[in-house]
């Protein structure tokens, strides 16, 4: 409950990894309601819908990724555009789903 009220009531949730696999705290922010800014670490792109859902910048690159946030934080149509169509977005993502996925790819190699 309190990490649902960290990720709702912050102005944006922040990830700006160089590499990550299907990293799962984005998904949990964009669940609360979370406007969500993240770099292109490759992992994100099963979820992440650039303007739509979350706001993505080129990986190291810390002028884009300043400019994400203050664009989150001080254009409030598009915050809002964010924050609603978070929740859509991370429905599918149980953890249940993600351990199948995991365990299939184990699987097949």
């Amino acid at each position: 409950k309190e990490l649902a009220e960290l990720y709702s009531s912050s102005d944006a949730f922040v990830l700006p990894s160089l590499l990550e696999g299907l990293p799962v705290p984005p998904l949990e922010a964009m669940a609360c309601g979370g406007a969500v800014v993240l770099s292109d670490s490759r992992g994100i792109r099963d979820y992440a819908v650039n303007e739509t859902n979350c706001l993505v910048v080129p990986r190291s690159n810390p002028q884009a990724l300043g400019d994400a946030i203050l664009r989150v934080i001080t254009d409030e149509p598009l915050a809002e555009r964010l924050r609603s169509n978070g929740p859509a977005t991370a429905a599918p993502w149980t953890y249940e789903r993600m351990g199948r996925i995991f365990l299939d790819a184990i699987e097949r190699k």
